[in-house]
């Protein structure tokens, strides 16, 4: 037993471990909008890369490349969207975008019902602790399943912290 939960009786262990998953399911679904949003703004630029660049683009190419004082401004253009192409591939951007808007619209379903949980267990003072135990793991079941646990380079660690702060005063507002 932690030293937080030291003394508590069953069903103050339950709020806590109820407001902990409530907590951790809350910020990882800020955290899939947050990465959501960031790889889509990726996206955005790959495509609008790819489509100046692309074969359609071939004739405002042609002309840049009679041009010589162009000729350069249009290899590097090509060549920037070859590489923005590249590395959206490698990267999997798409995948991660579908990906992670899964995992959060999963993650605001499991929010909304962790929070009519606690609506319950607020409604039954004497609600019965060990049936609500047993649906808590469930819950904690799906979190682990729900939840897109992926190392990613955009989620840093200012990220995270801007969206922890959030969470805490959205939950102090609460």
């Amino acid at each position: 037993m932690s030293d937080i939960t030291k003394g508590l009786t069953s069903r103050d262990q339950l709020w806590k471990a109820v407001w902990d998953t409530y907590y951790y399911v809350y910020f990882d679904e800020m955290l899939s909008d947050a990465l959501v949003r960031r790889w889509t703004r990726i996206d955005d630029i790959v495509k609008i890369a790819t489509a100046v660049t692309a074969s359609g683009s071939a004739i405002a190419g042609w002309t840049l490349w009679n041009d010589p004082d162009l000729k350069y401004v249009w290899a590097l253009l090509a060549g920037f969207g070859a590489l923005c192409a590249i590395v959206h591939t490698a990267l999997g951007v798409s995948y991660r975008l579908r990906d992670y808007a899964d995992s959060k619209n999963r993650l605001v379903r499991l929010r909304i019902e962790l929070d009519t949980f606690r609506i319950s267990m607020a409604v039954n003072a004497e609600f019965p602790v060990d049936k609500f135990h047993l649906d808590l793991l469930r819950f904690r079941e799906r979190f682990s399943n729900d939840s897109f646990k992926r190392n990613d380079v955009l989620a840093t660690l200012k990220l995270r912290t801007k969206l922890r702060n959030e969470l805490l005063a959205e939950l102090k507002q609460s």
